[in-house]
């Protein structure tokens, strides 16, 4: 299952489609990361404990978590492995800039499972 996640000021603002950007978790990393998890020297607990069928808000202090963990895995050898390894790299690309993004303009961050 693919997470969306949106950047905006506000609930309400979201909710009207006034988001300041978004970005989609590659579908299938979070399986990929779980399966490998013993061979990433890195904590991607964070992205493992993103509910794909659940919504959570991030604020400053998890967006830069979320940021940190792309950061590391874009870098990780572990994703070659991966069958989709283009599409996993421009996901985790857009994910950090949507977390910037949200930190340069005081967003939030809403991370929608399916």
């Amino acid at each position: 299952m693919a997470i969306c996640f949106y950047s905006a000021k506000s609930q309400h603002d979201k909710e009207k489609g006034r988001v300041t950007g978004h970005a989609i978790l590659e579908e299938g990393l979070q399986d990929f990361l779980l399966k490998f998890k013993a061979e990433i020297a890195l904590d991607t607990s964070f992205i493992l404990r993103l509910d794909p069928y659940g919504d959570l808000l991030l604020g400053k202090s998890s967006i830069k978590e979320l940021m940190a963990v792309c950061g590391e895995l874009k870098r990780h050898t572990i994703l070659k492995k991966y069958e989709r390894y283009d599409l996993a790299i421009q996901s985790l690309v857009e994910l950090e800039k949507l977390c910037q993004l949200a930190l340069e303009n005081d967003d939030y961050i809403w991370a929608l499972g399916d």
